[in-house]
């Protein structure tokens, strides 16, 4: 294991993803907030006012918190009263889609499920593409953060669309060009592939961490990667 990435509590070797506030390139002297068990995470939520971390993180670490301490079941109902404008205000200042489905996931904030999304844009379709008697039905043949990948008529095309509590929102689909046909879709999918692969083991070799924690670390640790994903997702946008 890289020691750079653990720090010694109470006499036990401590990831950085349990540590409410390790910001990445930092040295483990500056990590606070352990939350490893439930005795640590009772802790964090005790001393959190009294703990100086930058403005800029103090969000993203409540989050961790109070995911972690509703893993083990504890009440932080006065925690989150205190400081729920801060949390919401993080929620919403995410853009990116898959960014906020990994923070919701982070929060323990329900989310559209990737089917119950797929289900949806196919309700969609039927305005855009009307069925015809004769020639195949048009059909999803991919879903990614934001945009869904349809093929019709042997033609393919980008849909566009946002996910709005418990709906999705979409854009007239748009045919994809030849140029970027040259990006298959399970050339990214296998990207995809490749990369959540990675994060599940990091995620079962570290207590299932959040999601988003275990995508950065993934990212930082296994760079290829998380070039080889969103080169293609950029080629392909």
């Amino acid at each position: 294991m890289a020691e750079q990435d653990y720090a010694t509590v109470g006499g036990v070797k401590v990831h950085r993803a349990d540590f409410a506030y390790a910001p990445a390139g930092s040295n483990p002297s500056d990590w606070k907030l352990p939350i490893h068990d439930e005795g640590h995470v009772r802790n964090a939520l005790a001393r959190f006012n009294q703990t100086e971390l930058p403005a800029a993180a103090q969000a993203a670490a409540k989050a961790k918190i109070l995911a972690r301490a509703h893993k083990y079941g504890i009440d932080t109902s006065g925690f989150e009263e205190k400081h729920a404008s801060e949390v919401s205000n993080l929620k919403s200042q995410i853009a990116d889609p898959g960014e906020r489905a990994a923070m919701h996931k982070l929060l323990g904030i329900p989310e559209l499920s990737h089917d119950r999304i797929r289900d949806l844009l196919n309700a969609k379709l039927e305005s855009y593409f009307p069925q015809q008697d004769t020639g195949p039905f048009a059909r999803i043949e991919e879903v990614y953060p934001g945009y869904a990948i349809i093929e019709h008529q042997g033609k393919q095309y980008r849909m566009d669309y946002e996910v709005s509590g418990d709906e999705v929102k979409t854009k007239r689909p748009v045919e994809v060009t030849v140029e970027k046909k040259l990006i298959p879709t399970s050339e990214l999918g296998a990207a995809r592939a490749a990369l959540m692969s990675e994060v599940e083991k990091y995620r079962k070799g570290h207590d299932n961490c959040p999601l988003a924690i275990a995508l950065e670390e993934v990212s930082r640790l296994k760079p290829e990667l998380w070039k080889r994903y969103s080169g293609a997702v950029m080629r392909m946008a």
